[in-house]
């Protein structure tokens, strides 16, 4: 529960960074980046950092979650942005729907995999020193 709190609650961050901040920029012009830049960071660390705390409870070594989380969202976000980007504005909406839909999808296996990968790697580390606890 703890887990999903986190989540849920880093991801409502997130959101609310990146929405604020694009509306802050199309509002009020670049120069808005220097008051919206450091929100824009917290948007971006928010989910390693709010896991972060319940992970380090369960697996020694747990820092490292930050780092992986921010970067794996970083490349994440960069391909719908990018996909929808190449799309011309007046090409038909179905276009615009089955390459937005299709890159989330893609983003979303990106982000499962680095994080994944790093969260296994994690779990492994922990249950290897359990045991050498327990067999000693």
């Amino acid at each position: 529960r703890q887990w999903i709190g986190a989540t849920a609650l880093a991801a409502a961050l997130a959101w609310l960074a990146g929405m604020g901040g694009s509306a802050a920029i199309q509002a009020f012009g670049v120069m808005s980046l220097v008051f919206v830049g450091p929100g824009l960071v917290v948007g971006l660390l928010a989910m390693g950092v709010l896991q972060w705390l319940v992970l380090r409870r369960h697996v020694p070594g747990a820092r490292s979650w930050i780092g992986v989380t921010s970067g794996a969202w970083l490349v994440g976000v960069m391909i719908p942005v990018t996909a929808l980007s190449t799309v011309p504005n007046g090409w038909p909406l179905p276009v615009h729907v089955v390459v937005g839909v299709a890159s989330a999808v893609l983003m979303g296996i990106t982000v499962g995999l680095l994080t994944g990968t790093r969260l296994v790697g994690l779990t492994g580390q922990a249950l290897r020193a359990q045991s050498r606890v327990t067999t000693s």
